[in-house]
């Protein structure tokens, strides 16, 4: 990774400062040697994942909010019964809420095979441990052998089989991350592993030392849903509060409440190029949709570029600022992410990689249209009203 600084002006702070106040802020070590590779969509995503797990010497830990049915599904379901069977340690986080159209055939043959499997608070739970029924754990983690771990925006499902060709394939980002960055992507599994009763560790754990010849400089951000807002709501603010020059911002689910929306307009009001992206027409969650319609005005009044994805459901999470630091991992930018559920998110500093990201972003644009005060005028009725019913719920979605 270069330590020169992102551009001589001036007023730019230098690689080192960077760090640092993201260190000081965050309250975390940014760590050298890790290996980040971008997976985009299904095709590239889940054979990267098979293959690890097919390659498991020791144990699986998997968690996972979205667990539905489809090829990815059983494929995945296979592979995890067969290394169980093979000798290999495999545990299986499902968010209660979250993955409840599963096939219960599919959780008893992995249970019979010696998955062992938790569901993450359960509505039998809720009144017991006085936990909000709607605080759940949004993470995706999958760690190999506590060597290979992935974190994204991806659920196991068939809507993100493919290569975002249709409606019927989910446009999306997945991360392989080897490093000492596993170590906290780990430790985002054990969180939600320890609100069972399982042990903890077991002797597949060896917790060993990690290949730190990688490239990239990164921290990893646990986003807990407990009282109040998570570690998540101050990444993001020193994230866009930071930004110097650019600010490229694609989420699945845009519903800012007005502290949100402030940070990116103050943004593009000292001069930051902001643009975000998310879904449109195919989005498959109107409700949050409609509720993120309400900051359109004050983010487009302050010069903030909005982009509508149409070819099928956008579900990626990325924020990349100033071509050099680059957030991926579960979260979105709504409510619900800085406040109710648990999410895992990975800040790096490298410019590779934001790049990679920032190519991304100008290729999904192609697939894109402008939301402008044409395209607000233009609302239908139905589509106003949804607005503002949406309002109902605010803080929920």
């Amino acid at each position: 990774m270069s330590t020169d600084a992102l551009e001589s002006h001036p007023d730019q702070p230098t690689d080192a400062a960077r760090i640092r106040r993201l260190e000081g802020v965050l309250g975390r070590p940014m760590q050298a040697g890790n290996t980040i590779t971008r997976l985009r969509n299904g095709d590239q995503i889940f054979p990267a994942m098979v293959q690890a797990m097919q390659a498991a010497r020791r144990s699986i830990d998997l968690l996972t909010f979205v667990y539905w049915t489809g090829q990815p599904a059983q494929v995945i379901g296979q592979t995890l019964e067969d290394k169980a069977r093979a000798g290999v340690r495999v545990r299986l986080v499902l968010d209660f809420f979250g993955a409840r159209d599963i096939d219960r055939d599919l959780v008893a043959s992995l249970e019979d095979a010696g998955v062992q499997v938790l569901w993450f608070r359960p509505l039998s739970e809720i009144p017991s441990n006085g936990i909000d029924i709607g605080k759940r754990t949004h993470r995706k983690v999958c760690v190999i052998d506590e060597e290979v771990g992935f974190v994204g925006g991806v659920g196991i499902a068939a809507e993100w089989d493919g290569n975002a060709n249709g409606p019927g394939e989910w446009r999306d980002s997945h991360f392989r991350i080897t490093g000492p960055c596993v170590d906290g992507i780990r430790a985002g599994f054990f969180d939600d592993w320890s609100t069972g009763d399982f042990e903890l560790w077991t002797a597949a754990d060896e917790f060993p030392e990690h290949d730190r010849s990688g490239p990239v400089r990164a921290m990893t951000i646990l986003g807990e849903s407990e009282v109040g807002p998570s570690a998540v709501k101050l990444l993001k603010r020193v994230l866009i509060e930071g930004a110097t020059s650019r600010i490229r911002l694609t989420t699945a689910y845009f519903s800012p409440n007005a502290e949100m929306t402030g940070w990116l307009v103050d943004a593009a009001e000292r001069g930051v190029d902001v643009q975000v992206m998310f879904p449109g027409s195919e989005i498959d969650k109107r409700l949050p949709q409609a509720n993120g319609e309400f900051a359109y005005p004050e983010l487009l009044e302050a010069g903030v570029k909005l982009w509508s994805y149409e070819t099928t459901m956008l579900h990626a999470k990325i924020l990349t600022v100033d071509g050099c630091i680059a957030d991926v991992g579960s979260s979105n930018y709504n409510d619900r992410s800085i406040a109710h559920d648990e999410e895992i998110d990975i800040v790096a500093f490298d410019r590779e990689l934001t790049g990679i990201l920032d190519q991304d972003f100008e290729a999904d644009l192609l697939q894109c249209v402008a939301v402008d005060e044409d395209w607000w005028a233009e609302r239908s009725i139905v589509e106003r009203l949804q607005t503002g019913a949406s309002k109902l719920i605010d803080g929920f979605i």
